[in-house]
């Protein structure tokens, strides 16, 4: 409590761990040198897991459904949208254009392919052609290249946004949004590591949601 000094575990999804959570865990690290924190990704049921056998004291994951074991806190909105390179855009953006297009997306039991075929379905989008990929990462090489359009988070998709290498596709009727949620076990008592730590985040996840909100309006 005293000496600044201890571990954190926290568990979570792929999207938060990769591209939302390493700059805040960086700059924690930086105010609490003597601490160690370990971060490990795995889909909800995995973080419930760890979160119900103590191996993990914050879980931080996407549309998290809590229980009698584990609460919820809503933190920060994910837009999915549609994206792909400029080149690739139909001129005519019809719904036999878009099935006729590779889709590309991450496995079967991503959150973000499970609300994205969700979002297809209720539309009648059938792709000819899917393409699975094994990460966020090996999809953005892919989309960059022109091998087809996805489903992807404006989280993973920033840069590549804000440089032109991929565009926002409009499709009619699509609105694909999740929860980022932070997950505690309810039996356990929140250390003050993880206290500062889960403070942290909602006050970097509010810096987000509010710079999202003036680039809406601009």
């Amino acid at each position: 409590r005293n000496s600044g000094a201890g571990s954190l575990a926290i568990v979570s999804s792929w999207l938060t761990g990769t591209y939302l959570l390493p700059k805040i865990i960086a700059e924690f690290q930086n105010a609490r040198p003597g601490v160690r924190v370990s971060l490990e990704l795995g889909t909800a049921v995995k973080a419930v897991e760890l979160l119900r056998s103590h191996r993990a004291e914050l879980g931080f994951i996407a549309d998290a459904a809590g229980g009698p074991e584990v609460e919820t806190e809503p933190l920060l909105e994910n837009e999915i949208t549609v994206v792909g390179n400029p080149a690739l855009v139909p001129r005519r953006l019809t719904r036999e254009s878009l099935e006729e297009l590779t889709w590309i997306s991450r496995e079967e039991g991503s959150a973000t392919r499970g609300l994205a075929d969700a979002a297809m379905s209720r539309l009648g989008i059938v792709p000819r052609r899917r393409l699975q990929l094994p990460s966020y990462e090996a999809v953005v090489y892919a989309l960059k290249s022109g091998y087809g359009i996805a489903a992807m988070s404006l989280y993973v998709v920033a840069e590549e946004l804000r440089t032109g290498s991929l565009t926002v596709i409009p499709v009619r009727g699509w609105n694909v949004r999740s929860v980022l949620s932070v997950l505690r076990a309810r039996d356990a008592r929140v250390t003050p590591l993880a206290d500062e730590f889960q403070t942290l985040v909602r006050k970097r996840f509010n810096e987000i949601a509010r710079q999202r909100g003036r680039k809406k309006r601009a």
